[in-house]
This record gives C-alpha cells, structure tokens and sequence, in this order.
C-alpha cells in the first residue's frame, strides 16, 4: 500500500471496500452496475402530462444500493462514475426529442438544508449541454412533504399531489422541456412536476430523463 492510501484511503461508494486513490468506483461493483445499464429507446408514454421516458439504469442491486449511498449516506463521489452513462442516455432522448430547456425535479428547501445537496440538480449540472438551456428553481417543492421512498404506491399519489409549485418568473410557454430526477418508481411525482410546468407555465411538452428506473 503507497503511504498516500494510508493517509487518504478511498473507499468503493457501493460496497465501502478500500481501492486504489483515483478510482472512482471498484471494479466488482462497475461489473455489477454495466449489467444493469438500459440498452432499449426512449418510451412514449400515453395518458398523463409526460410524452415520453428514458433512464440510464434498471433500479436493482447495485444501482440501488449507490443511490441509496449516495442520497442517505452522502457519497456524492458516485455521480463521477455515473455522468458518462447518464449523458448517453440524455444524447439519446435529444435524437427523438427537440428540447428548449432542461430542468431538474426539485427537493424541498428542508431536504437541501438536512441532505446538503440536490442530487437531481448535481445530475443537471453535469450535462454536456449549454448552460443556458439549464433552468433552476422554476419549480418549488414545499416542505411539509413526506419522502415517497417510505410510502406505498397508493400513498405516493395522495402525497405528491399539490406539493410543487412555480416558483421564479421564467418564460417556458409553449417550449419543450427534459425533466431530470434521480430515480422512477411510480411516475407520480415527474408526472406531478409535469402537470405544473404544462397547465400553469403553459409549457409545450416534457420528456421524463432518470438515473435509474424501478420495475413496475
């Protein structure tokens, strides 16, 4: 072991073993994750506000155990590792779909302040795309919402309905927005956040982009 592992070890953000300084992930976990990479196209979907959904990877193993590490146990590190697979499938949803923006699903102000970070903006701000077309803070979420991760499906619909709003003046009328979450379970909270964009901010159309999606 090189004296500089001993004085600043690094550890796998998915399995916690030690590796080597500059890798971002270990390799057992990096096989683990690639099987579990989204090979089909973006969806269009039908009924609800969203045209369409894509994501980079199935929400299993893993994948999951990562996200959870990285939401829960603040092991930002792993976006690193993710930005690359994370663009290939934002570069596909680009091929069918003519955006004007691009914005991510907003945490509360009380989750920002307990978590330190917004993992949806983080995935935003790493896409290799202009950052005029990045849009922040045009949707708020309020405070007095539960984490859908806790609830059962039928409880996830109660418990995003009404809990974002417009927030900051920005003229999206009749333009086509990508919307950036981190993880689709239900579909309830994007469509939600879509609803918003379309009926009150007279946007055009919205196009669903994850991290990863959960099986239904």
């Amino acid at each position: 072991m090189r004296f500089s592992e001993i004085l600043f070890p690094n550890f796998c953000p998915v399995c916690s073993l030690g590796m080597e300084i500059g890798q971002e992930i270990c390799p057992e976990c990096k096989e683990k994750i690639e099987k579990l990479v989204n090979l089909n196209p973006p969806k269009i979907l039908s009924g609800g506000y969203l045209l369409g959904e894509h994501f980079a990877f199935y929400y299993e193993d893993a994948v999951k155990k990562s996200i959870a590490n990285y939401k829960f146990q603040k092991q930002i590190g792993i976006h690193k590792f993710y930005k690359t697979y994370f663009d290939r499938a934002f570069q596909k949803v680009s091929e069918i779909f003519d955006y004007d923006f691009v914005m991510a699903v907003p945490v509360s102000d009380a989750t920002l302040v307990k978590r330190g970070f917004d993992q949806s903006k983080i995935l935003l701000s790493d896409l290799n795309i202009e950052n005029k077309k990045k849009i922040k803070n045009i949707i708020k979420k309020k405070n007095n919402v539960k984490s859908q991760h806790l609830l059962s499906k039928s409880e996830r619909k109660k418990n995003v309905k009404d809990a974002f709003y417009l927030g900051k003046s920005f003229d999206i009328q009749n333009k086509n927005i990508i919307l950036i979450d981190d993880i689709r379970t239900t579909g309830y909270t994007a469509n939600e956040v879509a609803k918003i964009l379309i009926k009150q901010g007279k946007a055009k159309q919205i196009f669903l982009l994850t991290l990863a999606r959960a099986s239904e």
